[in-house]
Protein backbone atom coordinates (compact mmCIF):
# COMPACT_ATOMS: atom_id res chain seq x y z
CA UNK A 1 0.00 0.00 0.00
CA UNK A 2 2.76 2.30 0.68
CA UNK A 3 4.06 2.08 -2.75
CA UNK A 4 0.58 3.39 -3.98
CA UNK A 5 0.78 6.23 -1.89
CA UNK A 6 4.10 7.16 -2.79
CA UNK A 7 2.84 7.08 -6.55
CA UNK A 8 -0.13 8.69 -5.83
CA UNK A 9 1.52 11.54 -3.52
CA UNK A 10 4.51 12.28 -6.33
CA UNK A 11 1.72 12.74 -9.41
CA UNK A 12 -0.31 14.72 -7.54
CA UNK A 13 2.01 16.77 -5.99
CA UNK A 14 0.99 16.31 -2.73
CA UNK A 15 3.44 16.62 0.28
CA UNK A 16 4.05 15.51 3.57
CA UNK A 17 3.69 18.17 6.58
CA UNK A 18 6.70 19.16 8.63
CA UNK A 19 7.38 16.20 10.95
CA UNK A 20 4.06 14.69 9.74
CA UNK A 21 3.44 10.99 10.57
CA UNK A 22 3.21 8.42 8.14
CA UNK A 23 -0.42 7.08 8.67
CA UNK A 24 -1.33 11.02 8.85
CA UNK A 25 -0.10 11.31 5.15
CA UNK A 26 -1.83 7.87 4.10
CA UNK A 27 -5.13 9.29 5.13
CA UNK A 28 -4.64 12.69 3.58
CA UNK A 29 -3.51 11.62 0.41
CA UNK A 30 -6.50 8.44 0.01
CA UNK A 31 -8.77 11.48 1.08
CA UNK A 32 -7.31 14.56 -0.26
CA UNK A 33 -5.34 14.03 -2.88
CA UNK A 34 -7.94 12.29 -5.19
CA UNK A 35 -10.42 14.84 -4.35
CA UNK A 36 -7.56 18.05 -5.77
CA UNK A 37 -7.05 15.50 -8.78
CA UNK A 38 -11.14 15.34 -9.70
CA UNK A 39 -11.41 19.37 -9.42
CA UNK A 40 -8.05 19.73 -11.87
CA UNK A 41 -9.51 16.96 -14.04
CA UNK A 42 -12.99 18.81 -13.75
CA UNK A 43 -11.48 22.33 -14.83
CA UNK A 44 -9.42 20.18 -17.96
CA UNK A 45 -12.09 18.04 -19.17
CA UNK A 46 -15.24 19.46 -18.55
CA UNK A 47 -13.89 23.78 -18.96
CA UNK A 48 -16.75 24.26 -21.42
CA UNK A 49 -19.58 23.24 -18.60
CA UNK A 50 -20.53 24.82 -15.57
CA UNK A 51 -19.80 22.53 -12.79
CA UNK A 52 -19.62 18.63 -13.21
CA UNK A 53 -22.38 16.29 -12.19
CA UNK A 54 -21.96 13.52 -9.66
CA UNK A 55 -21.97 11.04 -11.85
CA UNK A 56 -18.72 12.04 -14.22
CA UNK A 57 -17.03 13.14 -10.33
CA UNK A 58 -17.27 9.08 -9.78
CA UNK A 59 -16.32 7.83 -13.55
CA UNK A 60 -13.32 10.62 -12.89
CA UNK A 61 -12.02 9.14 -10.08
CA UNK A 62 -13.35 5.57 -11.09
CA UNK A 63 -10.38 5.87 -13.99
CA UNK A 64 -8.15 6.64 -11.97
CA UNK A 65 -8.19 3.86 -9.73
CA UNK A 66 -7.71 2.20 -12.03
CA UNK A 67 -4.65 3.66 -13.62
CA UNK A 68 -3.38 3.40 -9.89
CA UNK A 69 -4.76 -0.38 -9.61
CA UNK A 70 -2.59 -1.62 -12.86
CA UNK A 71 0.36 -0.09 -11.23
CA UNK A 72 0.17 -1.98 -8.07
CA UNK A 73 -1.88 -5.06 -8.58
CA UNK A 74 -2.03 -6.47 -4.78
CA UNK A 75 -3.97 -2.66 -4.26
CA UNK A 76 -7.43 -3.79 -5.62
CA UNK A 77 -9.06 -5.60 -2.80
CA UNK A 78 -8.36 -2.23 -0.95
CA UNK A 79 -10.31 -0.33 -4.12
CA UNK A 80 -12.32 -2.62 -5.42
CA UNK A 81 -14.20 -4.45 -2.75
CA UNK A 82 -16.60 -5.86 -4.90
CA UNK A 83 -18.98 -5.41 -8.11
CA UNK A 84 -21.59 -3.71 -5.70
CA UNK A 85 -18.59 -1.33 -4.24
CA UNK A 86 -16.70 1.18 -5.41
CA UNK A 87 -14.67 3.19 -3.52
CA UNK A 88 -14.90 6.12 -6.33
CA UNK A 89 -18.31 7.05 -5.21
CA UNK A 90 -17.20 6.68 -1.71
CA UNK A 91 -14.48 9.04 -1.87
CA UNK A 92 -17.02 11.19 -3.92
CA UNK A 93 -19.02 11.42 -1.07
CA UNK A 94 -16.59 11.86 1.47
CA UNK A 95 -15.00 14.90 -0.24
CA UNK A 96 -19.03 16.50 -0.71
CA UNK A 97 -19.08 16.33 2.65
CA UNK A 98 -15.89 18.17 3.28
CA UNK A 99 -14.57 21.89 3.61
CA UNK A 100 -12.10 23.08 1.10
CA UNK A 101 -9.94 25.72 2.26
CA UNK A 102 -7.87 27.86 -0.11
CA UNK A 103 -5.18 30.07 1.53
CA UNK A 104 -1.59 31.16 1.05
CA UNK A 105 1.14 28.89 0.35
CA UNK A 106 3.12 29.37 4.08
CA UNK A 107 -0.27 28.08 5.61
CA UNK A 108 -0.32 25.01 4.18
CA UNK A 109 1.54 23.07 7.31
CA UNK A 110 0.11 24.29 10.00
CA UNK A 111 -3.30 24.03 8.42
CA UNK A 112 -2.78 20.50 7.45
CA UNK A 113 -1.52 19.52 10.89
CA UNK A 114 -4.84 21.55 12.27
CA UNK A 115 -7.12 20.58 9.71
CA UNK A 116 -6.83 17.09 8.47
CA UNK A 117 -10.32 16.63 6.97
CA UNK A 118 -9.81 19.68 5.36
CA UNK A 119 -9.30 20.05 1.58
CA UNK A 120 -6.49 22.16 1.38
CA UNK A 121 -5.18 24.24 -1.86
CA UNK A 122 -3.34 27.25 -2.22
CA UNK A 123 -1.84 29.97 -3.91
CA UNK A 124 1.06 32.34 -3.96
CA UNK A 125 1.06 35.97 -4.49
CA UNK A 126 3.33 35.58 -7.70
CA UNK A 127 1.83 32.81 -9.35
CA UNK A 128 -2.13 33.14 -8.63
CA UNK A 129 -3.98 30.70 -10.80
CA UNK A 130 -6.96 32.04 -11.41
CA UNK A 131 -8.68 28.65 -13.13
CA UNK A 132 -8.22 27.04 -10.16
CA UNK A 133 -10.43 29.50 -8.48
CA UNK A 134 -12.77 29.20 -10.51
CA UNK A 135 -12.84 25.38 -10.51
CA UNK A 136 -12.60 25.49 -6.79
CA UNK A 137 -15.73 27.87 -6.28
CA UNK A 138 -18.15 25.69 -8.79
CA UNK A 139 -17.65 22.54 -6.53
CA UNK A 140 -18.99 24.82 -3.65
CA UNK A 141 -22.44 25.26 -2.30
CA UNK A 142 -21.36 27.76 0.40
CA UNK A 143 -18.17 30.06 0.57
CA UNK A 144 -16.34 31.92 3.46
CA UNK A 145 -14.02 34.30 2.38
CA UNK A 146 -12.01 37.09 4.36
CA UNK A 147 -10.63 35.90 7.57
CA UNK A 148 -6.80 35.87 7.68
CA UNK A 149 -6.79 36.62 3.96
CA UNK A 150 -5.16 40.58 3.99
CA UNK A 151 -5.69 42.65 0.84
CA UNK A 152 -4.26 42.71 -2.27
CA UNK A 153 -4.35 42.66 -6.18
CA UNK A 154 -4.80 38.86 -5.56
CA UNK A 155 -7.28 38.88 -2.91
CA UNK A 156 -9.47 41.36 -4.94
CA UNK A 157 -9.35 38.82 -7.75
CA UNK A 158 -10.64 36.61 -5.10
CA UNK A 159 -13.44 38.26 -3.22
CA UNK A 160 -14.71 39.09 -7.19
CA UNK A 161 -14.65 36.12 -8.43
CA UNK A 162 -16.42 34.96 -5.34
CA UNK A 163 -19.14 37.46 -5.82
CA UNK A 164 -19.56 37.47 -9.35
CA UNK A 165 -20.67 33.08 -9.04
CA UNK A 166 -23.92 33.81 -6.90
CA UNK A 167 -22.87 31.41 -4.24
CA UNK A 168 -24.34 32.06 -1.00
CA UNK A 169 -21.52 34.02 0.52
CA UNK A 170 -20.44 34.90 4.07
CA UNK A 171 -18.12 37.82 4.25
CA UNK A 172 -15.87 38.98 6.83
CA UNK A 173 -12.59 40.66 8.09
CA UNK A 174 -10.19 41.59 4.84
CA UNK A 175 -13.05 40.28 2.55
CA UNK A 176 -14.71 43.21 3.78
CA UNK A 177 -11.68 45.24 3.81
CA UNK A 178 -11.04 44.51 0.15
CA UNK A 179 -14.61 45.51 -0.75
CA UNK A 180 -14.62 48.98 0.86
CA UNK A 181 -11.61 49.76 -1.38
CA UNK A 182 -13.43 48.79 -4.30
CA UNK A 183 -16.98 50.47 -5.67
CA UNK A 184 -17.24 48.43 -8.48
CA UNK A 185 -16.89 45.20 -6.30
CA UNK A 186 -19.83 47.19 -3.76
CA UNK A 187 -22.10 46.72 -7.00
CA UNK A 188 -21.66 43.06 -7.05
CA UNK A 189 -23.00 42.78 -3.25
CA UNK A 190 -26.28 40.68 -3.70
CA UNK A 191 -28.80 39.05 -1.33
CA UNK A 192 -27.04 35.85 -1.09
CA UNK A 193 -24.28 37.91 0.95
CA UNK A 194 -24.14 38.01 4.68
CA UNK A 195 -21.64 40.94 5.63
CA UNK A 196 -20.33 40.47 9.15
CA UNK A 197 -18.66 43.71 10.16
CA UNK A 198 -17.23 45.41 13.68
CA UNK A 199 -17.45 48.73 13.70
CA UNK A 200 -13.91 49.50 12.46
CA UNK A 201 -15.05 47.60 8.90
CA UNK A 202 -18.41 49.29 8.82
CA UNK A 203 -16.48 52.35 8.92
CA UNK A 204 -13.73 51.43 6.05
CA UNK A 205 -16.80 50.32 4.31
CA UNK A 206 -19.23 53.30 4.54
CA UNK A 207 -16.49 55.73 4.98
CA UNK A 208 -18.20 56.71 7.90
CA UNK A 209 -16.57 57.38 11.42
CA UNK A 210 -17.14 54.86 14.17
CA UNK A 211 -18.19 56.85 17.02
CA UNK A 212 -21.17 57.75 14.52
CA UNK A 213 -22.23 54.44 13.73
CA UNK A 214 -22.11 53.14 17.16
CA UNK A 215 -24.53 55.98 18.23
CA UNK A 216 -27.21 54.35 15.64
CA UNK A 217 -26.41 50.86 14.94
CA UNK A 218 -29.59 49.81 13.41
CA UNK A 219 -29.74 52.34 10.83
CA UNK A 220 -26.19 51.75 9.21
CA UNK A 221 -27.03 48.22 9.45
CA UNK A 222 -30.19 48.79 7.59
CA UNK A 223 -28.59 51.48 5.34
CA UNK A 224 -26.05 48.82 4.39
CA UNK A 225 -28.96 46.00 3.66
CA UNK A 226 -31.08 48.50 1.60
CA UNK A 227 -28.98 49.53 -0.23
CA UNK A 228 -26.93 46.15 -1.43
CA UNK A 229 -29.00 43.42 -0.72
CA UNK A 230 -27.22 42.05 1.06
CA UNK A 231 -27.63 40.93 4.64
CA UNK A 232 -25.58 42.62 7.07
CA UNK A 233 -24.69 41.69 11.01
CA UNK A 234 -22.99 44.48 12.46
CA UNK A 235 -21.04 43.06 15.28
CA UNK A 236 -20.73 45.06 18.95
CA UNK A 237 -21.70 44.47 22.57
CA UNK A 238 -25.17 43.93 21.18
CA UNK A 239 -25.08 42.27 17.59
CA UNK A 240 -27.67 43.92 15.02
CA UNK A 241 -28.76 41.92 11.91
CA UNK A 242 -30.71 43.15 8.80
CA UNK A 243 -32.35 41.29 5.91
CA UNK A 244 -35.03 42.11 3.66
CA UNK A 245 -37.55 40.51 6.46
CA UNK A 246 -37.00 42.81 8.87
CA UNK A 247 -34.29 43.83 11.72
CA UNK A 248 -32.97 41.98 14.85
CA UNK A 249 -31.15 42.64 17.96
CA UNK A 250 -29.34 39.67 19.47
CA UNK A 251 -29.29 39.48 23.26
CA UNK A 252 -26.89 36.44 24.13
CA UNK A 253 -22.82 36.53 24.28
CA UNK A 254 -20.71 38.21 27.09
CA UNK A 255 -17.88 41.21 27.10
CA UNK A 256 -15.38 38.71 26.74
CA UNK A 257 -16.31 37.40 23.46
CA UNK A 258 -14.49 40.55 22.05
CA UNK A 259 -10.77 38.37 21.62
CA UNK A 260 -9.09 37.75 18.63
CA UNK A 261 -10.97 34.93 16.26
CA UNK A 262 -14.41 35.09 17.70
CA UNK A 263 -15.63 36.99 14.85
CA UNK A 264 -14.33 33.96 12.97
CA UNK A 265 -15.99 31.94 14.51
CA UNK A 266 -19.36 33.07 13.64
CA UNK A 267 -18.22 33.34 10.07
CA UNK A 268 -17.59 29.86 10.58
CA UNK A 269 -20.95 28.82 12.46
CA UNK A 270 -23.31 30.85 9.32
CA UNK A 271 -21.18 28.76 7.28
CA UNK A 272 -21.85 25.56 8.42
CA UNK A 273 -25.45 26.23 8.97
CA UNK A 274 -25.92 27.57 5.35
CA UNK A 275 -24.00 24.04 4.29
CA UNK A 276 -27.05 21.86 6.16
CA UNK A 277 -29.15 24.17 4.08
CA UNK A 278 -30.85 26.06 6.86
CA UNK A 279 -32.75 28.47 5.44
CA UNK A 280 -30.56 31.59 4.34
CA UNK A 281 -32.58 34.24 5.98
CA UNK A 282 -32.82 32.34 9.47
CA UNK A 283 -28.96 31.64 9.62
CA UNK A 284 -27.61 35.52 10.32
CA UNK A 285 -29.95 35.59 13.62
CA UNK A 286 -29.30 31.68 14.62
CA UNK A 287 -25.90 31.51 14.20
CA UNK A 288 -25.31 34.92 16.15
CA UNK A 289 -27.62 33.27 18.97
CA UNK A 290 -25.64 29.91 19.27
CA UNK A 291 -22.57 31.61 18.96
CA UNK A 292 -23.54 34.04 21.81
CA UNK A 293 -24.67 31.17 23.69
CA UNK A 294 -21.32 29.22 23.36
CA UNK A 295 -19.57 32.33 24.65
CA UNK A 296 -21.60 32.40 27.09
CA UNK A 297 -20.73 28.44 28.37
CA UNK A 298 -17.14 29.18 28.08
CA UNK A 299 -17.20 31.91 30.40
CA UNK A 300 -18.44 29.62 32.78
CA UNK A 301 -16.26 26.71 32.20
CA UNK A 302 -13.26 29.73 32.91
CA UNK A 303 -13.79 33.52 32.49
CA UNK A 304 -14.47 36.60 30.28
CA UNK A 305 -11.28 37.73 31.31
CA UNK A 306 -9.23 34.44 29.97
CA UNK A 307 -11.60 33.53 26.90
CA UNK A 308 -10.08 32.84 23.92
CA UNK A 309 -12.22 32.25 20.12
CA UNK A 310 -10.96 28.01 20.65
CA UNK A 311 -13.08 28.56 24.08
CA UNK A 312 -16.33 29.48 21.98
CA UNK A 313 -15.67 26.82 19.43
CA UNK A 314 -15.22 24.12 22.00
CA UNK A 315 -18.85 24.98 23.44
CA UNK A 316 -21.07 24.89 19.98
CA UNK A 317 -21.89 21.80 20.06
CA UNK A 318 -23.37 22.29 23.36
CA UNK A 319 -25.23 25.34 22.30
CA UNK A 320 -26.67 23.73 19.36
CA UNK A 321 -27.75 20.81 21.02
CA UNK A 322 -29.18 22.97 23.87
CA UNK A 323 -27.12 21.24 26.83
CA UNK A 324 -26.91 23.84 28.92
Amino acid sequence: MNRLIEIMASDMGIRPYMNEEDASFEFRVIYSALGQWCLKSALTEKEHEKGISKSAQSILLHNLLDKYVALCPETRPYMFVSKYIDIAVFIRNLYEQTGYLLTKENNRNILGKLLPEAMINTYTIDKFDIKSLQAAIKWCDVIAVGPGMGTGEVQTEIVNEVLESKIPTVIDADGINTISRHNEIKEKLHDKVILTPHLGEMSRFLAVPAKEIAQDLIKYTRKVNYKYGATVVLKDARTVMANKKGTYINLTGNSGMATAGSGDVLTGIMVALLGTKTDFAKVPALATFLHGIAGDLAAMESSKESMMAGDICNNITKAYNGDF
